[in-house]
């Protein structure tokens, strides 16, 4: 699906054990990086493999291409691209979106296992909806919604015609075929897929996106073997249907930036498209999902999307962008403001700020308050140059 490089296929599997993910990256980067055009290109064709690790892969090997490719790390990077019709992901909502070929190609895929009479059920997939409504196939979808989230609004704004149902309030045992994309966070990700097997028929199909084989995402560890112990997630048979990409949202451009990795590509990150067959339910129950945005609200600054809550650590004040997008990192819990652009302030009581309201213009109270106004002014002129809208 990807534009710049076909998908490796070959080489040893990678396993669930870090020894062997780390074997299997070594190998495809020793294998791809001679034909490579640069650092960025090499990027797509590490199943879902962090940026990071694959430098650190071609830190550790010899050679000439090894070298020519991380001289290319700090090149400026091709422009991500986003469906201008909803808000820019926001790190914090573990937000990715399909690039718009695979959003196109798992609506076929959705399209060609439902009977033309029945009904696909959407979680947590707003580009599929809207592939759906482009084509004229609303009809045949209901978009489980968060009332009151940002996407949900969007959404409804859009396609004003579409049935929305609110994700607690899904339907059971209704549809041949259910389709979700849940956070890679298995406390959020297990209960979606819950309401996924109550709401599908006996003989009924779901379609899961899971993470690739050398994403490891430290916060989705049943998630991840879905395929090889599809019991533990509730269901009797998976199958592995296609590798998806996602398109690089503009959070995760500036966290690697930050990080020291500016050549990547914008299509860079995969997933695995699984199909389930769901064990039998005996008493089909919706189950109650973990907000993902708890304590925080948000507010705009242009088209920037800013979380605020109250500081969790009093000082010493700290600005910046992270240089992480893990959940677990240290920044998740002392920070008190966070944006789109994965810029962050800590220690500081930021929620009556006047900079938030649309406008820097104003008298600076404190020294951090300068700092931010300059980097959120920073972040919002880069957004502009690095997100192509469509």
């Amino acid at each position: 699906m990807g534009t710049l490089a076909s998908l490796a296929t070959h080489g040893p599997c990678a396993g669930t054990n870090p020894v062997s993910v780390g074997q299997r990256l070594k190998y495809l980067v020793a294998h791809e990086a001679p034909r490579a055009i640069d650092f960025a290109a090499l990027t797509e064709v590490c199943e879902g493999a962090w940026p990071g690790e694959v430098r650190r892969a071609l830190v550790e090997t010899a050679g000439g291409a090894a070298r020519r490719l991380l001289a290319s790390i700090d090149r400026h990077p091709g422009r991500v691209v986003a469906d201008g019709r909803l808000p820019l992901a926001h790190p914090l909502d573990a937000d990715w979106r399909f690039t718009r070929d695979s959003a196109e190609h798992i609506l076929d895929r959705l399209l060609a296992r439902t009977p033309a009479a029945a009904d696909i059920l959407l979680i947590a997939m707003p580009t599929i909806a809207l592939a759906a409504h482009d084509r004229g196939l609303m009809h045949r979808i209901v978009v489980a919604s968060r009332i009151g989230d940002p996407i949900d609004l969007a959404l409804r704004k859009v396609m004003p015609g579409c049935r929305f149902v609110s994700l607690q309030k899904v339907p059971m045992g209704a549809f041949q075929t259910v389709a979700l994309d849940p956070p890679w966070y298995d406390d959020v990700a297990l209960p979606i897929i819950e309401i996924a097997r109550a709401a599908a028929l006996p003989n009924g199909r779901i379609f899961v996106c899971t993470p690739d084989t050398l994403t490891s995402p430290s916060s989705a560890k049943i998630l991840s073997k879905l395929m090889s112990e599809p019991h533990e997630v509730g269901f009797s048979i998976v199958e592995s249907v296609e590798r998806i990409r996602y398109a690089t949202p503009f959070f995760e451009l500036q966290c690697l930036k930050a990080a020291g990795i500016s050549n990547v590509s914008p299509v860079w990150r995969t997933g695995l498209l699984c199909s389930c067959i769901p064990e039998p339910l005996e008493f089909p129950t919706c189950s109650v999902c973990p907000p993902v945005r708890g304590a925080w609200r948000e507010v705009r600054y242009g088209a920037i999307r800013i979380w605020l809550r109250q500081p969790a650590v009093q000082g010493p004040a700290a600005v910046g962008v992270a240089d992480s997008i893990s959940r677990t990192d240290r920044t998740r819990k002392i920070a008190n403001l966070w944006t789109s652009g994965n810029t962050y302030v800590a220690g500081v009581d930021v929620i009556g700020l006047n900079l938030l309201s649309g406008t820097v213009d104003g008298a600076a109270q404190w020294p951090w308050e300068n700092r931010l106004k300059a980097v959120l002014s920073d972040e919002l002129a880069t957004m502009e140059q690095a997100v192509e809208f469509w």
